[in-house]
């Protein structure tokens, strides 16, 4: 049954490029740990692949519309998108705060804790703002369906803005809830000046 205290949420990773035999098994050990457990983990993937989670197929090899795959497929109060090579900690999905839209996540990062500051939300669409919460925070599922993910590079920094633009609340929480690792060649060490730059051009057009 689903209440304040106990919401229903869905957990989902994207593979592509090999990644699931590179780190489907860590991720899925560090998932089997979570507390609380989540209702439902998925998998969008390229190709199947063995495992006990729930497996939806998108060809497109980008996290923008893998996540919109999983997201679709799902019917939980929340999501929360994990990439496969970092490290849900137990406490990943616990005491979501209910009354926002947004639960950003804190995390940890070559041994230090890293998070992010509400100022960041209120000055989101600045130029000079960064991105303003970590790809791997919660949100309402509900608004995930009509927001959408964008396919450009920085997917998770448009997507906040999006959000943000139609209205969504965001909760900042120190609590670190992942391990971010970046092994060599991730999708965050490349092309990166291409990436801020779509996010610039959006923001010079008044998003």
């Amino acid at each position: 049954m689903n209440t304040p205290s106990n919401p229903t949420i869905t957990v989902a990773t994207a593979n592509w490029g090999g990644y699931w035999e590179k780190y489907g098994s860590r991720w899925t050990e560090a998932i089997l740990q979570l507390d609380p457990a989540p209702t439902r983990v998925i998998v969008a993937s390229d190709v199947p692949i063995q495992t006990d989670f729930e497996v939806v197929i998108c060809e497109i090899k980008s996290l923008g519309p893998m996540r919109n795959a999983a997201i679709d497929f799902t019917d939980t109060e929340w999501f929360v998108p994990s990439d496969l090579d970092d490290l849900p900690l137990p406490n990943y999905i616990k005491d979501l705060k209910q009354d926002t839209e947004i639960h950003a996540f804190s995390y940890r990062y070559g041994g230090m804790s890293h998070g992010y500051r509400p100022t960041l939300w209120e000055n989101a669409f600045s130029i000079d703002c960064p991105n303003p919460i970590g790809s791997c925070s919660a949100y309402k599922t509900d608004w995930a369906k009509r927001v959408r993910y964008r396919d450009i590079g920085w997917e998770d920094w448009a997507f906040w803005l999006d959000m943000k633009k139609a209205g969504a609340r965001a909760h900042y929480d120190e609590t670190v809830r992942w391990i971010y690792t970046r092994p060599p060649n991730s999708l965050s060490q490349q092309d990166v000046d291409r990436k801020e730059n779509e996010i610039f051009t959006l923001k010079r057009a008044g998003w």
